[in-house]
């Protein structure tokens, strides 16, 4: 009877540990699942997080070009910084990037990371036009400031020229001639503005800018030499002085002049680019919501 009662009770624990195991066994596979349920969950948030960053970024780049319609230089260290960094994340989109901390978008969503790939592609195109037009941009910046600067100086001598000439009875068309040479002065200081501040056609303005150059030195040589006007030369020492101290001063925007009209054909194209990213980066965001749509679905 003792040994029955024993096998009776040695039964029963097997039994409890077999219901035991089986507890176990699915506690296990239920938190299997939900760690599982828990990982895909997790990288599919990283995934729509990615896409919509993606879109968000794009408008970045495009808010920094912006500035060139307005005549502004962009910012072209975080330019180069956002183009790079979203380069990069573009490309980690297929197979993963570990480093920028990217996993690789599945095989479903694979015709929208390609028609992303291929709209970024051509906006990166438009992007490193504006960037390659940096050092054209600054420089034609700064020989505008130099030309501004530089107008108000050269300014005084053509007043004065003209003031003594009417003072000592000279020709009308002389007169006339000098105090031109002022305008000639404020034309060019608002041409050379233009070939920036209206963000386009910056071959076409410094090419009238050059002209406009070109003709203040010719009526300066007219006002020294006469030049087949009907008046003579001049004779009076002090105009003469000023109106060669005018063309001194007025060499310094001669280079100026012609950096700007050098450098006008890549401000040109940098502007036509920046004009045209939009367009281009309306196309990557379009294709960036549609495989936030795509992970979605």
């Amino acid at each position: 009877m003792a040994q029955l009662g024993f096998l009776r009770r040695l039964a029963g624990e097997r039994a409890q540990l077999v219901l035991l195991i089986g507890a176990v066994g699915l506690l296990v596979l239920a938190l299997a699942g939900f760690y599982y349920f828990q990982s895909t969950a997790s990288r599919n948030q990283s995934w729509l997080q990615t896409a919509k960053s993606l879109s968000e970024d794009v408008l970045e780049v495009g808010k920094i070009v912006d500035t060139v319609s307005r005549g502004l230089a962009p910012d072209f260290p975080v330019l180069l910084a956002y183009v790079e960094d979203y380069n990069d994340a573009v490309e980690g989109l297929a197979a993963g990037d570990p480093e920028l901390g990217i996993q690789g978008m599945p095989e479903s969503v694979q015709q929208e990371v390609a028609a992303l790939s291929a709209a970024w592609a051509q906006m990166k195109v438009v992007a490193d036009d504006v960037l390659v037009g940096e050092t054209p941009y600054l420089r034609t910046e700064q020989n505008v400031i130099n030309i501004s600067t530089a107008v108000p100086e050269v300014m005084p001598f053509y007043e004065q020229a003209a003031q003594k000439l009417a003072q000592r009875g000279a020709p009308p068309g002389q007169v006339l001639l000098a105090s031109s040479q002022m305008m000639r002065l404020e034309r060019l200081q608002n041409t050379s503005r233009r070939v920036l501040s209206e963000g386009r056609d910056a071959e076409a303005l410094a090419a009238e800018l050059d002209k406009a150059g070109k003709d203040f030195s010719r009526v300066n040589r007219q006002l020294l030499e006469g030049g087949g006007l009907d008046f003579a030369p001049l004779r009076d020492p002090s105009i003469d002085t000023l109106i060669r101290g005018g063309a001194t001063k007025f060499q310094g925007l001669e280079q100026a002049i012609s950096d700007i009209s050098l450098d006008s054909s890549a401000v040109g194209k940098l502007q036509s680019s920046a004009a045209s990213l939009d367009g281009e980066s309306a196309n990557v965001i379009a294709t960036a919501k549609a495989l936030e749509q795509a992970l979605l679905d």
